[in-house]
């Protein structure tokens, strides 16, 4: 096994702890709970725009960021906590290449552990294939953004939990929804604007095009793996 394998295998393995596991097929069980009774109540709301609006409240505005967080924070951050970064910092294997583990691993977790959910929780909702396509799309390049700025926060914060809480809570929860000039700053504009344009169901605040919106996520993605790569060249790692 090469060494790139062997990080990333210890990357998956130090995120894939039961608490972790729990909480993240919690956050799953509500969304689909969620749509199930969505499906089932007396409404007038179209199907698929039951499901859109279910998967922008509930999966996009909390499930992607939070599971992201969970996972992605502990990547390196876990790493550091147990002394035990230095020995991958030893091996001999590029900085960069080293963050680029530790966010395929969260990538990899929450591909299968939040995206997936939220697509079949837009399914039990009532959505159609396009709601779900939209659902699939918008999740999978949220994460990819969300991974790579949380990889980077839990390297660098002992409270990244914290942080990345008032950063989802208060920044894109509260500040983006007062106005288009903080909201273009929001990861969540763009999520939510792929989910509405690919979907065809008009959302507020989801005002960038589909090409806007993934060409932004994934250059957060680069940008914040590439700044990683510089903070881990600059980290005294004991």
């Amino acid at each position: 096994m090469g060494q790139s394998a062997t990080i990333y295998t210890l990357m998956l393995r130090s995120v894939t702890g039961r608490g972790r596991l729990i909480a993240l097929g919690g956050l799953a069980a509500v969304a689909v709970g969620l749509a199930v009774v969505l499906r089932t109540a007396e409404t007038t709301t179209r199907a698929d725009e039951r499901a859109v609006e279910l998967i922008n409240a509930l999966g996009l505005s909390i499930v992607v960021p939070i599971g992201a967080l969970v996972v992605a924070s502990a990547t390196l951050g876990q790493l550091r906590e147990d002394a035990t970064l230095v020995y991958v910092w030893l091996r001999p294997v590029g900085r960069g290449r080293i963050v680029a583990l530790a966010w395929a691993a969260a990538f990899t977790v929450t591909l299968g552990l939040v995206a997936l959910p939220l697509v079949v929780a837009a399914l039990a909702a009532g959505g159609g294939t396009g709601v779900a396509l939209a659902t699939g799309v918008a999740a999978v390049l949220g994460l990819a953004a969300y991974c790579a700025i949380f990889t980077v926060l839990g390297m660098r914060l002992r409270n990244a939990l914290l942080w990345g809480l008032l950063y989802i809570l208060l920044w894109e929860g509260v500040l983006a929804a007062l106005g288009r000039g903080v909201n273009n700053l929001a990861l969540r504009n763009y999520t939510r604007s792929l989910l509405s344009n690919i979907s065809d169901e008009s959302l507020r605040l989801a005002d960038a095009s589909s090409g806007t919106a993934a060409i932004v996520l994934l250059a957060v993605c680069g940008i914040a793996i590439g700044l990683g790569r510089w903070l881990l060249n600059r980290m005294d790692v004991e």
